[in-house]
């Protein structure tokens, strides 16, 4: 549903792993072991949003990483929702990053209990 709304692929990890996909290049990323630069990103405890220069970009499989938002649960880092596409798009938007983060809110709520 969320892929479907920011017209964006996304996928949820934990700290190895991706455990859920969905949109574009899911398949591929299912399953897949965690890249070992996103791990920093996640454990910064605060959203990354890619800069607007495609060179810098974090790759994520064949995809590049556009934002990624820690899942925090009761102060220890579980996991990220992460937003990846192509080199191409543009760096996600004000409203994008919020519904990541919002996302990663509600997991590590639903975590929590």
């Amino acid at each position: 549903m969320l892929a479907r709304r920011l017209r964006c692929a996304v996928a949820v990890c934990d700290r190895e792993h991706i455990v859920a996909a969905a949109g574009a290049g899911k398949g591929e990323l299912l399953g897949a072991p965690l890249p070992p630069e996103i791990e920093p990103l996640l454990t910064r405890r605060k959203l990354y949003t890619a800069p607007a220069s495609a060179a810098e970009r974090e790759p994520l499989g064949s995809r590049y990483l556009l934002c990624a938002a820690p899942i925090l649960v009761h102060g220890d880092i579980e996991g990220g929702v992460l937003l990846h596409g192509t080199l191409r798009e543009a760096a996600p938007n004000a409203e994008t990053v919020r519904a990541a983060a919002t996302a990663a809110e509600f997991l590590a709520r639903w975590m929590e209990e």
